[in-house]
């Protein structure tokens, strides 16, 4: 094709390739990161699914431009993608045009694309440093004439910049706090009962058939919701809405459990990756009382987990479980009727030392899970009668304030050694 006879594609039309490609790579993303779910860490599935999008983006624009010049969408569209001198774009132009430079011309709001309506040749960056052109095929420019650039493209140009940036300034705060909703509600895997409980704070997906009390659930919810944050911080924080999902099926509650590698019987979890709450079919045979402690036990699990990451708190690994577990049970009162009967079982001989307490794996043949979850909320109400209800509130806030371990954080509050106050803590188990 001669340099006199190529017509440049409009941003329009390159704009509905995009959405069309998009969706194609969406969905190739959706899958792969599905198949692959059981072999990721929770604490990377974030990172993860990230990575897994942008690396499917990469290879699919580039891979397919280099070796047909055009992708699925641009086919539609009639549009392709060629050197400046007419010539097939190489594998390393398509990869720096792809991967490097569209990124970039899409990073400040989207000037780098948006630069193409005032354009004579309708170029956007990433066209003009890689050295190539987005042209319509022969046929459909066989229907175009080349015009001038139009007087109204650049007030155009300017308005369009304005609403991309003001885009990009609220869409953390409204758009994708909607998708993420979205992808809440759907992460339940059931068919809800209509219409939803809804509260402040959270979306409550209830499986279709299932009698509860939804004003009773959603009043648990948001006393558990300011209860915690009573506990662990000065005033309460606006959240992003959680979503709290109910099941009445066994089988797919089974299923919930396997795609979160819940392992054994839980009666509900709380997951951080898509900031949901579960809770299995046994929750719907408790009595009110004892579904309203389950509620406020993984509201707290959620809130505490929430806090951190919305503090941008650095050692959020470092909290131990204990004070999650102890937090949860004081939220509750206590966390099982007979108390005193399962307490009694923690003694200076039978304990867990603090520091194998900070994950699960201290539980074993010889120190059960109602052991662990007794001494978690011993150790916890030890030390806030010690030194009072604010010291875990003062805690978390040292913690974050000066983005230190939470151990560190805890020495600095109560100003002593995490071994004496374990020692301490052992000295009033043998007075109990």
């Amino acid at each position: 094709m001669q340099e006199q006879n190529f017509y440049p594609a409009g941003l329009w039309r390159r704009f509905r390739a995009f959405v069309i490609d998009f969706t194609i790579i969406f969905f190739v993303t959706s899958l792969i990161f599905y198949l692959s779910r059981p072999i990721i860490s929770n604490r990377y599935l974030d990172i993860a699914l990230m990575a897994t999008l942008f690396t499917t983006f990469c290879l699919y624009n580039s891979l397919l431009i280099s070796l047909f010049g055009t992708t699925v969408g641009k086919k539609i569209l009639c549009i392709k993608v060629e050197t400046v001198a007419g010539g097939k774009v190489s594998i390393w132009r398509s990869l720096l045009r792809e991967v490097i430079l569209k990124p970039l011309s899409i990073a400040l709001f989207n000037v780098g694309n948006l630069i193409s309506i005032i354009t004579h040749d309708r170029h956007t960056i990433h066209d003009k440093i890689s050295k190539t052109r987005v042209v319509l095929t022969k046929s459909t420019a066989n229907n175009k004439q080349q015009g001038k650039v139009r007087w109204w493209r650049y007030p155009l140009f300017v308005l369009l910049v304005f609403a991309c940036f003001n885009i990009e300034i609220f869409s953390s705060t409204y758009a994708i706090n909607v998708f993420f909703k979205v992808f809440q509600t759907a992460s339940c895997g059931i068919e809800s009962t209509e219409p939803d409980t809804i509260s402040m704070h959270f979306l409550t997906i209830i499986e279709k058939g299932v009698q509860i009390d939804k004003v009773a659930i959603k009043n648990s919810l948001e006393e558990a919701y300011n209860y915690t944050f009573w506990l662990i911080a000065s005033t309460a924080t606006e959240t992003t809405k959680t979503t709290v999902c109910i099941y009445k099926s066994p089988k797919i509650w089974e299923d919930i459990k396997h795609f979160y590698k819940v392992e054994g019987w839980a009666l509900g979890f709380f997951h951080p990756y898509n900031k949901s709450i579960f809770f299995s079919p046994d929750f719907l045979n408790l009595s009110p009382e004892l579904q309203k402690e389950a509620i406020y036990h993984e509201v707290s699990h959620y809130i505490l987990d929430n806090y951190l990451l919305m503090n941008n708190y650095e050692y959020l690994w470092t909290v131990p479980m204990w004070f999650h577990e102890g937090l949860s049970q004081t939220l509750q009162g206590k966390y099982y009727t007979n108390f005193d009967y399962y307490a009694a079982y923690i003694t200076p001989t039978h304990y867990k030392p603090w520091e194998l307490m900070k994950d699960y794996n201290a539980i074993d043949e010889n120190f059960t899970t109602n052991d662990y979850y007794v001494e978690s909320y011993l150790i916890f109400n030890f030390l806030t009668k010690t030194f009072g209800e604010d010291l875990f509130k003062n805690t978390i806030s040292k913690a974050i304030e000066l983005n230190i371990p939470f151990k560190s954080a805890l020495e600095q509050t109560t100003q002593k050694q995490f071994s004496e106050l374990e020692q301490e803590w052992l000295d009033s188990l043998k007075g109990k």
